[in-house]
């Protein structure tokens, strides 16, 4: 089950950081990457305590033992009184010793066990160990003996403490890695929802900024469009033909059929009258008009005049 709206392949995607809470040391690292895609001090601080904590303990099960060796007291040896443990070598006979010498397995063997040297052996090896349990029950050296024995077990002890206090603290940061992921999720969702948000709103903005240029541009260009349009029902023969493709011929015809037809009705008409060719129309169409035809009133005196000269 998905825990945010944005799916379970992105949840799955975005929790590939959990695979570093299984190695030590390294289980910081999602900590760290937590805060930094949401900028959580409290995360930040966690991936702080696990480096540093982890650090220490692994830097003093290093030290620990060397400090352990060089100041621990020195254990008292019967060795050093009484000489080594008998060797069984020493009660040998020489021709015992080659055969001993030739096989390893005579000293095991019922030959060798039945012989006085071996007896000999047993009461020496015997002895031996009668004499060093009484030696060891002395006070002074059962006072050292002690002292050693303790001071290994403390060193000895601080050093499982150590370990067993790096496996809990492993432990519980990869349960706090686990438990704090649905939270860094929907606080991680919750933050690129919120950037989309904001990313359409400042496009809606700039949208309307735009159209509001546009709106406030228009009716200038429309005013300047329509000042530079061509009435073609009341523009004369210079105006006409300084149109892109129109000459000085084909506006005198316009300018005939006009008054003769009294003026166009469209611009179709004027194209048809010239006879046009499509890209001249094309270049031209927008920028013509078609206004209403008035036709040239001649005054009272000119109408006499050419009366009485026609009489």
């Amino acid at each position: 089950m998905a825990l945010t709206n944005k799916g379970a392949a992105w949840e799955r995607k975005n929790s590939l950081y959990t695979i570093f809470s299984f190695i030590p040391v390294l289980n910081c690292i999602p900590f760290f990457h937590m805060h930094s895609r949401v900028e959580n001090k409290r995360w930040a601080l966690l991936g702080w305590f696990s480096i540093i904590v982890q650090i220490l303990i692994i830097i003093a099960l290093f030290i620990i033992p060397s400090i352990r060796y060089s100041n621990a007291p020195e254990r008292p040896r019967y060795s050093d009184v009484a000489g080594v443990n008998p060797s069984v070598e020493d009660f040998m006979s020489q021709e015992q010793k080659a055969k001993y010498y030739e096989d390893s397995s005579y000293i095991n063997s019922t030959e060798f066990k039945l012989s006085e040297e071996y007896e000999n052996y047993q009461q020496a090896y015997e002895q031996y160990w009668v004499d060093l349990r009484e030696w060891e029950q002395r006070p002074e050296i059962a006072a050292q003996i002690s002292k050693y024995e303790n001071y290994g077990s403390v060193w000895g002890g601080i050093l499982i403490a150590l370990c067993i206090a790096f496996f809990i603290i492993y432990l519980l940061l990869i349960i706090i890695s686990f438990t704090e992921r649905p939270r860094y999720l929907k606080l991680l969702a919750q933050n690129e929802n919120k950037n989309s948000i904001t990313t359409r709103i400042k496009s809606v903005k700039d949208n309307r900024n735009n159209i509001d240029e546009n709106q406030n541009t228009k009716p200038k260009n429309a005013q300047t469009n329509s000042t530079a349009k061509t009435d073609i029902n009341s523009a004369d023969e210079d105006a006409l033909s300084t149109l892109k493709g129109i000459t000085i011929i084909d506006a005198k015809k316009a300018i005939a059929y006009r008054e003769e037809h009294g003026g166009f009705n469209n611009t179709g008409e004027f194209f048809a009258c010239i006879n046009a060719k499509p890209h001249i129309i094309a270049a031209i169409e927008e920028q013509l008009t078609v206004g209403d035809y008035k036709t040239k009133k001649t005054s009272r005196s000119e109408n006499n005049g050419k009366r009485q000269l026609d009489l």
